[in-house]
């Protein structure tokens, strides 16, 4: 996966692109280029997320989520195969190639 993983501060951590505090928000679009800033994806249970018809290679994200809370990519199925990234709240990225993100868990 290619892209660029930046971090704010938790005093930071209002909405940021459409996504409110405590959620995890997936964007289909570069640069959160969608739906003029509303997630296409927005989590905020921690559970495993299946991705479905989700494919892009340009996608974005941002985690403004609270607390210690780690998010990692699957390759496969129900948080099953290979982990494609990693990442701690408060952290975004404006270019993430999703292929071949199957699956995300949350927490």
């Amino acid at each position: 996966m290619v892209g660029v993983l930046s971090t704010v501060t938790p005093a930071s951590a209002a909405t940021l692109e459409g996504c409110r505090s405590g959620h995890l928000c997936l964007y289909k679009g570069a640069y959160y280029n969608n739906h003029s800033g509303h997630p296409d994806a927005d989590y905020v249970h921690c559970l495993t997320y299946n991705l479905s018809n989700w494919v892009t290679h340009h996608g974005s994200y941002v985690d403004n989520q609270t607390g210690a809370v780690t998010t990692t990519f699957w390759s496969g199925y129900n948080g099953t195969g290979t982990i494609l990234r990693r990442f701690q709240s408060y952290s975004y990225a404006w270019d993430v190639d999703f292929y071949p993100v199957n699956s995300i868990t949350v927490c």
